[in-house]
């Protein structure tokens, strides 16, 4: 497939730094230095990418991609983590179903159908010896079908 995910996650990441809702945004795991004290960080990773013939020249492909936001468990007021992050999670997810373009490859965000849906899961995660909260958002993504598989 001739599918440029370098342009897509680094779309999403250009949308996600101007969402204004993260001090840190990276495409990958971060190793350190990551959204200390008080704010909000977040990471774009690949998740899955699967493949259905539609004919001998065609496939109808859909990459997911995971952004991962994160929130310091040292953060005060301690109530704030939770609302931070469920925050950043709905206007993702708001902005992901509304008119949302990556301007790349991709046709739209995959919401129906047999495909994979919008997810959004809570949990712990240490970096660099700091424990943090994070919410890891599952976005499924189908590649614009003028994609076609090389012979």
């Amino acid at each position: 497939m001739t599918f440029n995910i370098k342009n897509t996650l680094i779309q999403m990441q250009t949308y996600l730094k101007k969402t204004g809702l993260f001090e840190d945004v990276l495409i990958g795991e971060p190793k350190s230095g990551l959204g200390y004290g008080n704010k909000l960080a977040a990471a774009v990773y690949m998740q899955n990418a699967s493949h259905r013939p539609i004919t001998f020249q065609r496939a109808d492909e859909t990459m997911t991609v995971m952004v991962r936001i994160y929130r310091s468990m040292l953060a005060e007021p301690s109530s704030d983590i939770e609302i931070d992050i469920a925050g950043a999670v709905s206007r993702i997810g708001t902005d992901l179903m509304g008119d949302f373009n990556l301007a790349s490859n991709v046709e739209t965000l995959r919401f129906a159908g047999d495909a994979a849906v919008l997810d959004a899961r809570w949990g712990y995660v240490e970096v660099s010896g700091t424990m943090f909260r994070v919410a890891d958002i599952t976005i499924p993504l189908l590649v614009d079908d003028e994609v076609t598989v090389a012979s």
